[in-house]
């Protein structure tokens, strides 16, 4: 029920577009072997990951957290293909376009227009692998970080730098134009959206904060 916040033809028409598919919450199940975890908290890119980031109490055992939020999924092709969705340029400005802008909420994630019926099998196959390459490429240039909380005490909390995965982000959104049938305009300007802000040093613009520094809530 919200107003999409869009102000060009361009992306109307990437949004007639996706309304041709059915909200991935059609697919989602309630519980299985196949799920994905991700948090509300968000900067210049959206956080969903295969395994949770890691977390260390300061005597060195593993703190888990009650702000990740899980996604189930009926198959490991499925799952993959929602993962690279939402890991996706096209789906951050999704999000964008119809939340608060200040959390990622439930109602975005399951209301993005994607049939998975209806991908085909070589797509599919590509979103599997591209979405694999994306958790390697996430975990490779990951790093850990010493924080303090007043209620926890010390913690050394794994940060991620999705920014220096833009390439293989990029391949994923090339498949799902595939997919919606974007015109090479139209996967322009996803692939472009907010560049500046999302890329931030390597357009050399201002030195941008690292854009997913976790602010994970902690209970």
């Amino acid at each position: 029920n919200s107003i999409p916040k869009i102000g060009t033809v361009t992306e109307s028409n990437i949004l007639t577009k996706l309304k041709t598919n059915k909200p991935i919450s059609t697919y989602l199940v309630k519980s299985s072997n196949q799920f994905i975890y991700h948090t509300r908290k968000l900067r210049y890119f959206l956080q969903f990951l295969e395994m949770a980031p890691k977390i260390f109490e300061q005597d060195g055992s593993i703190r888990v957290t009650s702000e990740l939020k899980e996604i189930y999924f009926n198959s490991e092709k499925d799952k993959f293909s929602g993962l690279s969705d939402y890991l996706s340029a096209l789906f951050f400005w999704y999000y964008i376009t119809y939340s608060d802008c200040r959390n990622l909420n439930k109602r975005e994630v399951t209301t993005f227009p994607l049939s998975l019926s209806s991908i085909s099998d070589t797509n599919k196959v590509l979103l599997l692998e591209l979405g694999k390459s994306l958790m390697e490429s996430l975990q490779n240039n990951s790093y850990f970080q010493n924080a303090y909380y007043k209620q926890h005490g010390n913690l050394r909390m794994q940060v991620f730098q999705p920014r220096l995965s833009k390439p293989i982000i990029d391949d994923i959104d090339k498949v799902l134009a595939v997919h919606y049938s974007f015109t090479e305009e139209e996967l322009d300007f996803i692939i472009n959206y907010d560049i500046k802000y999302r890329l931030g040093k390597e357009l050399g613009g201002e030195d941008v904060e690292e854009s997913t520094q976790s602010q994970l809530a902690f209970s």
